[in-house]
């Protein structure tokens, strides 16, 4: 937080604090259950939860001694202009991670890892069971890692 003079209109100088957070960022998905012996099908990884909006509250002291005007919390990327506000910006929280495949029972593959939000990472793909191959990693910003080959 900071507190700065911006110049008004009629050459006031109006006292202004502002407060800009970036966003939370999302909570990981849960990873895949395994597949039991004799061919069971490991379960499939959790999609991780959207990153919260920057937020942003502004407050400006009125020239005149009058009672200080708040602005409300806004969402989205911040970076607008206003003619007697400061220039913010922030972002919000990154995506979380997708969760990974479950490993392949015998016989069986991994299951694919979970798709990711923007800029996260999608999960890794489920390691094969004895005789199936790894899954495939999820998608995101960054694509998982495929799962461990035929065991």
């Amino acid at each position: 937080s900071f507190c700065t003079l911006l110049e008004g209109a009629n050459g006031t100088s109006m006292p202004t604090l502002s407060f800009v957070t970036d966003g939370a960022h999302g909570r990981d998905g849960h990873h895949g259950s395994s597949g039991g012996y004799g061919g069971g099908r490991g379960g499939d990884g959790g999609h991780g939860t959207d990153g919260s909006h920057a937020r942003e509250i502004t407050i400006t002291l009125r020239p005149d001694g009058g009672r200080a005007a708040i602005n409300g919390t806004h969402s989205g990327t911040l970076g607008y202009g206003d003619a007697n506000k400061l220039h913010l910006s922030a972002v919000g929280g990154n995506g979380g991670r997708g969760g990974d495949g479950g490993r392949g029972g015998e016989g069986t593959a991994g299951r694919d890892g979970s798709n990711a939000t923007q800029y996260s990472s999608g999960g890794n793909g489920g390691s094969g069971g004895p005789g199936g191959r790894g899954g495939d990693g999820g998608h995101g910003g960054n694509a998982g890692n495929g799962g461990g080959g035929p065991g």
